[in-house]
């Protein structure tokens, strides 16, 4: 692509597993071999799981590995953790490492669903809307259970995932309502099965509401093969389910569901849209200051770095994949957090290098830093998310502690002018560089 340098490779180093995570160990001889084979650029889309113990979270096997790639000219990257919005939740400590947090672009997947008494709900999923101009019953998937079925003995019957657990009748043709608990999130249900029910149950269209204990999860939009919505917001949730069971008639005296009244119709979401204003520092992604040990004293460093786009970002995805059940046989999946933005800078360093051979890791980090922008796409002062719940009711705007330099500016990084220069080891000299001269004391 254009985003990349011409004659660049990329050479991949296993150290980790997604079931269990991996070793210090194996992540330190990585790096080592990245560094013996000569490599310019590390990105590492990882961080620990806790701060390591000691008189200086820096002071642990794997920074000190990096500190000795960095030594040898390699420009490290790292991704700052997904553990925000509070202050001291920064997971990179390292001040030779290069830290990048996560903010948003102003691409996005719009997808609502239009209830029958004219409130609009947003959601997510990259799926197609239903008819235009007509409306579709609703139906919970709790209320259209078969006589065999009762959610005494499939407590889970209302995320959809056995199609023989539901009466054909009330579903085909309206619009079924299913449940997004914690088990998605763990992967013991999944969208995919969910959809496969709708569709062998003939329902117009899906919507899966949020379970209220479901809290603080990022949810990226999902390919839906068939009309549909994932309302990520337990409130928003709240009020459909408000006006389904509103509109709900029952027989006076046995109680029972005589008429299903809540209709809706969903709009899609495949069409991308760029009215949003952007970029915003994403609220997963740790903030500092910098903590330098156990106890949370400041460290004088600056952390993060820079903010990069790291939210809804198309990521290559193997056909092959096991990671996701809704991305399987798919060659792009779209996911968000730190380990997305990481790729950004590392990309862009790239670029710097292959134009300046004779940059070294400081220079890259001062040409990166001294060009980033704090201002959004309409002039504004950058945002930050400070809460998971309705974040852009919850922003102010962003300090350093939030966005470090601000937000990566790729064409300026690529003419930087006057930059601050290390020699090793790091700190013992300055050098100014520009393409026309040197200045060092």
């Amino acid at each position: 692509t254009n985003d990349v340098p011409t004659f660049s490779s990329i050479a991949v180093y296993k150290a980790l597993y997604k079931s269990f995570g991996g070793f210090a160990a194996d992540v330190v001889a990585a790096i080592d071999q990245a560094a013996q084979e000569g490599v310019d650029i590390i990105s590492l889309s990882i961080t620990p799981n806790r701060r390591p113990p000691g008189i200086a979270t820096f002071f642990n096997p794997i920074d000190m590995a990096l500190l000795s790639a960095v030594k040898s000219g390699i420009f490290v990257v790292q991704a700052a953790g997904n553990t925000g919005p509070s202050p001291k939740s920064m997971s990179s400590f390292s001040p030779w490492i290069f830290t990048v947090g996560a903010a948003s672009h102003d691409r996005v997947y719009s997808n609502s669903i239009v209830l029958g008494n004219n409130v609009t709900i947003p959601g997510v999923g990259l799926a197609p809307g239903t008819c235009s101009n007509e409306m579709y019953t609703l139906i919970s998937a709790v209320h259209a259970l078969s006589n065999e079925t009762t959610l005494a003995n499939d407590m889970y019957a209302g995320e959809c995932q056995d199609p023989s657990n539901f009466d054909r009748e009330f579903i085909q043709g309206n619009l079924l309502i299913c449940s997004y608990s914690i088990r998605f999130v763990l992967g013991l249900s999944t969208v995919k099965q969910a959809l496969q029910t709708a569709k062998n149950l003939s329902a117009a269209g899906v919507v899966f509401c949020m379970d209220p204990f479901v809290i603080g999860f990022q949810l990226n939009p999902t390919p839906l093969n068939m009309p549909g919505i994932i309302i990520p917001s337990t409130n928003d949730s709240k009020i459909l389910l408000q006006y389904y069971n509103s509109s709900l008639e029952r027989d006076g005296f046995t109680k029972k569901i005589v008429r299903f009244g809540a209709v809706a119709s969903i709009s899609g979401g495949l069409e991308a849209n760029y009215s949003v204003s952007a970029p915003k520092v994403m609220y997963y992604s740790a903030r500092g200051p910098d903590p330098e040990d156990g106890f949370l004293d400041n460290a004088d460093i600056m952390k993060p770095n820079l903010v990069a786009p790291g939210n809804s970002i198309w990521a290559a995805w193997s056909t092959l994949g096991m990671e996701s059940v809704e991305f399987q046989g798919e060659s792009f999946a779209m996911m968000s957090g730190t380990s997305m933005a990481a790729p950004h800078i590392a990309g862009i360093a790239a670029l710097i290098k292959q134009k300046f051979p004779h940059f070294s890791p400081a220079a890259i980090a001062s040409a990166l830093s001294t060009t980033a922008s704090l201002y959004d796409k309409n002039g504004s002062p950058i945002m930050a998310q400070h809460a998971y719940t309705n974040p852009d009711l919850n922003q102010s705007p962003a300090t350093p502690f939030d966005m470090g330099n601000g937000f990566v500016n790729a064409s300026s990084a690529l003419d930087p002018g006057l930059i601050f220069e290390s020699s090793k080891p790091i700190r013992e000299s300055r050098t100014y560089y520009n393409p026309s001269y040197n200045i060092s004391f």
